[in-house]
């Protein structure tokens, strides 16, 4: 048996072998169980303390001699724990109880270590989009308050980030941005900026003519004509899609065998929808990209034993589209015309159809649609006179009034008033020269013609359009006369709509022009299409009639 006791010498600790063995030939040689340092143990003399150094001596007795440097006393709470005179101190440093949670309270407890205890007060949720976050039960809740992400700038989505906080996102360039100063100015954005910009008319130089426009929410526009003749001498129905300041955006041929034009188009829930002819047949169809399956109805054969064209087309609220026009040949016609108006349904079927032999009406030169769906109106010509035909909503006849001598020769459009009136514009052929001039008339609900007037020109010319300018009680109308015989010019003039009096002075004269259609723009003002220098152009006005700018080449 070993007895071990310790005697402290100096700096070192002496550990006794009783009955030691003698001194052997070299150092850990000796067994441990017999006070001796055996080669084959790791350390025989170690006794638990990290404060000392453990040795056995030459004589065999084990040495323990205290140590500096880092040790743990047990306690988790302390740190920094060191050795002195071969014991283990508390050190100066407490343990930091931090677990990342702004909600919890850390303490050390003696023995224990670190306790987290929930905490009151205000944090953050991780989220940048909420404020006022506070403590509840320990965890971070999102405060009552939203980030409020408003640059007052109209030229940007304003949104909030949960990681980035307020997100200011651009508009695309040209979205309107507020009310323009003038009807020839609008405020669009321009990287991420409003702007306010004069609108500027246009050419587009792969179409003769543009016949008719249909305006869009955003104040854009598709003007429909006739593209540039080819060498073949044929053309095809093309449609002109314009900005919202005027620019020629993009353009689309509408090719079918043979020569085409577009006469007017409509935009309307299922898309925008063109009328015209080919040959002899007439159609109607949507315009590329716009309607899902391409429709497209035809009227007439392919053998001609008639011929067909549409004028004009209406959309209804629906998917449905009202479209007039003239067929004319046929034996059962006597080879004379026929007013022709229709509902087309999208799958081509027809929930109403009128054709009327041209003894009594010619064909129709426009249709428009009652305010409250209340039926629709057609306008024509025939003979010497102007004649408007009143319909209820399937085509059948409330009235049909012709209007004049030989004074008056042809409506070329017609649209209703709010209270249920009809403007309509065209031309008047005067005897015994023939030189025809602009004529407008206000017809009343019966179809009592309130007033007509003929416009002065200094030649020969025609009313081919009006639009009615909201709110204004007047309407503008527009039109063409030829000057010198050869050259055409653009002339608009505003219309009183009022009973008791009306202008009939030409105010605008844009050059060798010739205008087809007018329509309003939601911003204000007026767009016009027509031809300029073999040209598709078009125009704006103001409210007044007043031109806002020449039209230029893109």
């Amino acid at each position: 048996m070993t007895i071990r006791f310790v005697v402290p010498i100096g700096i070192a600790v002496l550990t006794s072998c009783l009955e030691l063995p003698p001194k052997p030939d070299f150092w850990g040689a000796l067994d441990a169980d017999e006070g001796t340092c055996p080669a084959d143990a790791a350390d025989p003399c170690d006794d638990g303390n990290p404060c000392t150094k453990n040795a056995c001596g030459e004589d065999g007795a084990c040495l323990a001699t205290p140590v500096s440097g880092p040790c743990d006393d047990g306690d988790p709470c302390s740190t920094g724990d060191f050795c002195l005179a071969a014991v283990c101190q508390a050190g100066p440093g407490v343990l930091a109880c931090e677990d990342g949670n702004p909600c919890k309270a850390g303490r050390c407890a003696a023995g224990s270590g670190c306790v987290f205890e929930p905490a009151q007060g205000s944090c953050d949720d991780g989220n940048a989009c909420s404020l006022g976050d506070t403590c509840a039960e320990g965890a971070c809740v999102a405060g009552a308050t939203a980030l409020e992400c408003e640059d007052g700038n109209p030229c940007t989505v304003d949104s909030c980030d949960p990681i980035a906080g307020c997100v200011f996102e651009p508009l695309d360039d040209g979205t309107p941005c507020g009310e323009a100063p003038t009807a020839c100015e609008r405020k669009v954005c321009a990287s991420g900026m409003c702007n306010t910009l004069r609108l500027e008319g246009g050419l587009d130089q792969d179409t003769t003519t543009l016949r008719a426009v249909a305006v869009n929410p955003d104040d854009g526009a598709v003007a429909v004509g006739r593209a540039s003749v080819s060498q073949e001498g044929a053309s095809d129905a093309r449609s002109a899609r314009i900005g919202p300041l005027g620019q020629l955006v993009s353009g689309e041929t509408v090719p079918r065998p043979g020569t085409q034009e577009a006469y007017d188009i409509a935009s309307g829930p299922g898309g925008e929808f063109i009328v015209g002819a080919s040959e002899c047949r007439a159609w109607v169809r949507s315009l590329p990209g716009e309607a899902p399956d391409g429709i497209e109805h035809l009227f007439g054969d392919s053998t001609c034993s008639t011929t067909q064209v549409l004028n004009s087309v209406i959309a209804l609220p629906g998917s449905a589209l009202v479209v007039g026009g003239r067929r004319q040949g046929g034996l059962a016609l006597g080879g004379g015309h026929a007013l022709t108006l229709r509902q087309v349904e999208p799958d081509g079927s027809l929930p109403f159809e009128v054709i009327e032999d041209g003894a009594v009406l010619d064909g129709i030169e426009a249709v428009a649609a009652a305010p409250e769906a209340g039926g629709y109106a057609a306008a024509g010509g025939f003979g010497a006179e102007a004649w408007i035909r009143r319909t209820d909503p399937v085509g059948g006849t409330l009235w049909t009034r012709t209007y004049g001598d030989e004074a008056r020769a042809r409506a070329l459009d017609v649209d209703f008033l709010a209270d249920g009136r009809l403007m309509f514009t065209g031309y008047s052929q005067v005897r015994p020269a023939s030189a025809s001039r602009p004529y407008a008339g206000l017809v009343g609900t019966a179809g009592d013609l309130l007033w007509g007037v003929v416009m002065s020109v200094e030649s020969r010319g025609t009313t081919s359009s009006l639009a009615v300018a909201p709110g204004s009680g007047k309407a503008i109308a527009v039109g063409w006369s030829e000057v010198g015989g050869s050259e055409s010019r653009v002339l608009v003039a505003p219309v009183q709509l009022d009973d008791g009096g009306h202008a009939n002075t030409w105010v605008a004269d844009v050059g060798p022009s010739r205008a087809n259609d007018i329509e309003p723009l939601p911003g204000g003002g007026f767009i016009v299409v027509g031809a300029s220098g073999g040209q598709g152009a078009w125009w704006y006005f103001d409210d007044t009639g007043a031109p806002c700018e020449q039209p230029t080449s893109p």
